[in-house]
């Protein structure tokens, strides 16, 4: 950042999938938000959640999100709008010049693509938080890894933040459990890394090997063994209902937590990015990091393989 007397400058950039709502709740986050074109651009869901939020709670001192751009731009204009976003950007190559901006929240679900979109930004010097998952292969994510040592780049699925597990590491759920499980719905690419970064957030126990199997839904269930007693089992079920749930069996009576507070965990991951682009300081253990996208791609490895694979 050029001047420090000046609010920090951040981008938003999406959307891809039709199901990610991401560059609107960020943007509310930071900027507040208008409920009319948010619930026109669809995302009425979000503005239920949002509207149950008191006013002090939306804002990060010194911050405003000032441009935005999606691939279509009759919906750039309605997140501008819904985002209180002064800028609306017909091109993403508005956005290569740090005289602009000050860092980018490329709010996009689709991991095949986040190195074409982050990498103009990157070679600039300019921070970017990638939404989840940073990659779904370990060759890209071998591209990113400087990137991630350095502070440049930040990426982690909110469900790490959650509060309604900020609470289990340490406590018997996390040291005695015989089996965590952990079910989410939609597709195991997008969506099952808010598990996976779910559990390496609250676990001390840390996964040696992957069995991957394949569900009639477009999901995958993995089985996880660990360096201690423990089992995971990690399911992205697909079609269907939604579900975001914890399960911890052990010693001890049955513990199930559904996770729904989306707001705070989202809150609570930008204001990490934000203090990773002041301070230039990885706000995400790197190491973890590597894991979760490990995971992540070792599942699909072992339904290709019917195998087990084993972690690096």
């Amino acid at each position: 950042m050029n001047n420090k007397n000046r609010d920090l400058r951040l981008a938003v950039m999406g959307l891809d999938g039709p199901g990610n709502g991401h560059p609107f709740s960020f943007s509310a986050i930071i900027n507040n938000y208008q409920e009319a074109p948010m619930r026109e651009a669809g995302w009425g869901v979000i503005a239920d959640y949002l509207s149950e939020r008191q006013s002090d709670e939306f804002g990060i001192d010194g911050v405003k999100i000032t441009h935005a751009w999606t691939q279509d731009p009759d919906m750039t204009q309605l997140l501008c709008k819904a985002g209180n976003i002064p800028n609306a950007c017909k091109d993403r190559t508005e956005l290569y010049d740090r005289e602009v901006i000050d860092a980018v929240l490329l709010a996009r679900d689709d991991g095949h693509s986040h190195w074409e979109f982050a990498q103009p930004f990157l070679d600039l010097g300019i921070p970017v938080l990638v939404d989840k998952p940073l990659c779904t292969s370990l060759s890209d994510y071998r591209k990113f890894e400087p990137y991630i040592r350095n502070g440049l780049i930040m990426s982690a699925a909110g469900m790490k933040y959650a509060p309604e597990l900020s609470q289990i590491k340490g406590t018997e759920f996390d040291l005695n459990s015989h089996v965590i499980r952990g079910i989410i719905s939609n597709g195991w690419d997008r969506y099952a890394i808010h598990i996976i970064d779910g559990l390496l957030g609250s676990t001390t126990a840390r996964p040696t090997s992957v069995f991957g199997t394949a569900l009639s839904t477009d999901g995958l269930t993995a089985t996880i063994r660990t360096n201690s007693q423990q089992h995971w089992i990690i399911t992205a079920a697909g079609d269907g209902s939604r579900v975001a749930r914890f399960d911890w069996t052990g010693p001890f009576p049955h513990k199930s937590v559904d996770i729904t507070s989306n707001f705070l965990m989202f809150r609570t991951l930008l204001h990490g990015f934000i203090k990773q682009v002041r301070t230039g300081e990885p706000q995400r253990d790197p190491k973890e990091l590597a894991l979760s996208i490990q995971i992540l791609a070792a599942a699909r490895n072992s339904v290709e393989t019917q195998a087990w694979v084993d972690l690096q």
